[in-house]
């Protein structure tokens, strides 16, 4: 059958011939002795040996491969002349999809000034307020659509939490643990909608029986530990490097631990709280050799019911194996100190000191620790 009118306009470039049409129009095609001499195609085909060497610039068609939706991908011509001819095919991203991340919800990124160690320069991407014309930094999506190269799962969600670890930026958000490129910080996206690649994004979900939105993050030798409000999660990788196949989360311990008090790494172990109605427990996550489940107790249960509720701030430092508790309408702090020798614990014990004036802060840096406190003639900061 040979199409003579009803089409817009025709180009033929080698043995290919372009219609476009004004309207929408069924075709069939037929040539040769088995009527198949001649093939035609829209915007897909069934497989890459279908489309032609030579094309326009930047068409873009669908390969579907299979009936699975996720091994579909696409392909633009990128002619050699920038307009039609000779050229090649080059994977790119389905021309019905967003970009990918939209900057103005992500969080602020604040950037040191390496000419002046001291000053700090932000950009505020919420469109309102940029500071030097930093640019922006998330990468777009280039290939794929969303059933093969997805949003990362903190698109559309509230991120809890913000933390780097093997080489890549993650971010926590509900039950998911979402990492970016290995080496490229600003890049949750696959680089390729055909092959998996080692370096590419991680987004795994924890979920179980138990609400788990994950709110807090510590590493530790075997991986990460993830905390929930009534869980606890070990992420690690099965066989060393952390790529997408060889990842997995596994949960650890069933312990209550407080959404406003992030866990603290102690070294050897990581110290993290749970607030009840009239007290504080401590609980002590102890992490062992590769690939060993770490061992969870309850270190506060020498001194039950003492450390009050009142607790809003922690901190530590895993040099001294020292945790600090306060709360900012009292003046007591609450301290847990212990001493190791090799794999044994030989010292450890709880202690309460009474400042001047109500403890409005608290951090541990080189060994000091320095409090801010807040009283009728104003605030003071002591050390120790």
């Amino acid at each position: 059958n040979a199409i003579t009118s009803g089409f817009a306009t025709k180009t033929i470039i080698d043995n290919t011939i372009y219609l476009t049409f004004s309207t929408s129009t069924t075709i069939s095609v037929a040539a040769g002795v088995d009527g198949k001499a001649l093939r035609f195609y829209q915007d897909a085909v069934d497989t890459f040996s279908r489309l032609p060497e030579q094309g326009k610039h930047n068409q873009v068609v669908k390969v579907t491969n299979t009936n699975a939706d996720k091994d579909d991908f696409y392909l633009k011509f990128i002619a050699e002349n920038g307009n039609s001819g000779k050229g090649y095919w080059e994977e790119t991203v389905s021309p019905s999809v967003s970009p990918g991340i939209n900057e103005q919800t992500m969080p602020i990124v604040l950037i040191r000034d390496t000419l002046s160690p001291l000053v700090f320069t932000a950009t505020f991407l919420d469109g309102s307020v940029t500071i030097n014309n930093l640019p922006l930094l998330w990468e777009p999506r280039l290939v794929g659509d969303d059933d093969s190269n997805s949003h990362p799962s903190f698109v559309n969600n509230t991120i809890q939490d913000v933390f780097l670890f093997q080489n890549r930026l993650g971010f926590l958000t509900e039950d998911n643990v979402s990492m970016s490129q290995a080496g490229d910080y600003y890049n949750f996206y696959h680089k390729s909608a055909t092959t998996l690649g080692i370096a590419d994004p991680i987004d795994l979900s924890c979920a179980s029986i138990k609400p788990a939105v994950v709110r807090s993050v510590s590493p530790i030798t075997q991986g990460l530990l993830l905390f929930s409000d009534s869980q606890q999660f070990l992420m690690e990788s099965e066989n060393g490097p952390w790529t997408t196949s060889d990842v997995t989360i596994r949960t650890i311990a069933n312990y209550e631990c407080d959404r406003y008090l992030d866990p603290i790494d102690l070294g050897s172990t990581v110290l993290y709280v749970s607030r009840n109605q009239s007290w504080t427990r401590a609980f002590e996550i102890f992490t062992r050799g590769q690939r060993e489940t770490p061992s969870v107790n309850e270190s506060s249960k020498l001194v039950p019911e003492w450390i009050p509720r009142t607790i809003t701030h922690t901190t530590g430092s895993s040099q001294n194996g020292l945790w600090v508790g306060s709360g900012n309408t009292s003046k007591t702090m609450y301290l847990f100190r212990f001493f190791e020798q090799g794999d044994e614990r030989v010292l450890s014990s709880w202690v309460k000191w009474v400042l001047p004036a109500n403890v409005i802060h608290a951090d541990i840096q080189n060994d000091i620790l320095y409090v801010l406190c807040s009283d009728s003639t104003g605030y003071s900061v002591l050390q120790h």
